[in-house]
């Protein structure tokens, strides 16, 4: 795990930063912001339509997205570290998998189940008043704030 961000973060970030990679060569080589054209923190709402819907003619008016190498590292590998789970388990564990999704419940219940089926199922209607009340306290759900 060392070796990872050693390499990740003091080898190769140093040399994409220095090489302007991505065009990052004028933005600070670790920042947790994104920036725009100039050089400024990313204003989201330029983009946004009045319903907070994104507007791509809003967005090729304004400037596309630009990332500091940290950042862009840390998506990248966030991405990777997820595919990667994905992959490895099914490569490695898909005939337990595959076993247990096709066993029912009853057939052979392992530990959990056997100390959850003391307790009775929470009703559907129970989820929907707790849905409900979400919605009332929060309002409608945004995809973008």
């Amino acid at each position: 795990m060392l070796s990872g961000f050693v390499f990740f973060y003091w080898m190769l970030a140093p040399i994409l930063y220095y090489t302007n990679t991505w065009n990052s060569g004028y933005l600070p080589i670790s920042s947790r912001w994104s920036y725009d054209k100039f050089g400024e923190h990313y204003n989201v709402t330029r983009i946004l339509t009045d319903k907070d819907r994104f507007d791509f003619a809003k967005y090729q008016e304004y400037s596309p997205i630009f990332l500091p190498i940290s950042l862009a590292l840390s998506y990248g590998l966030s991405f990777a570290a997820i595919t990667s789970t994905i992959v490895h388990s099914w490569i490695y564990y898909r005939k337990q998998i595959l076993y247990q999704s096709r066993r029912g419940l009853k057939e052979q219940p392992d530990i959990h189940a056997r100390l959850m089926s003391v307790y009775p199922e929470v009703p559907n209607w129970w989820y929907a008043i707790v849905f409900g009340k979400l919605i009332m306290l929060r309002g409608p759900l945004k995809l973008c704030h």
